[in-house]
């Protein structure tokens, strides 16, 4: 009898010890989840800064007041700011001026 309840004993600190290891796995996993957007999404906001720098470089600013297609990307130019907008991810950077 005293047998048993020592499995009994070993199971669930087993499965006790199993569910630990999960929810450790699930919160690094989810960290690792935003980790890997946020890494995105400022890359996407690097490659809109490349695209504006490189459109004030070869357009007019008569042209970038009106707006400019370049891409994917529209680049408008404001009294006090540059800003481009990404077509595909709808995510708008801007420079102050």
């Amino acid at each position: 009898m005293k047998k048993y309840r020592l499995q009994g004993v070993l199971l669930i600190d087993s499965l006790f010890g199993l569910l630990i290891v999960v929810l450790i796995y699930t919160t690094i996993i989810s960290s690792f989840q935003q980790l890997n957007n946020n890494y995105q999404e400022e890359l996407y906001h690097l490659d809109n800064l490349n695209v504006m720098l490189n459109a004030v470089k070869h357009y007019k600013f008569q042209e970038l007041a009106k707006g400019v297609t370049v891409d994917e990307y529209y680049i408008h130019l404001n009294s006090s700011s540059i800003c481009g907008l990404n077509a595909q991810t709808h995510i708008k950077t801007c420079i102050k001026i």
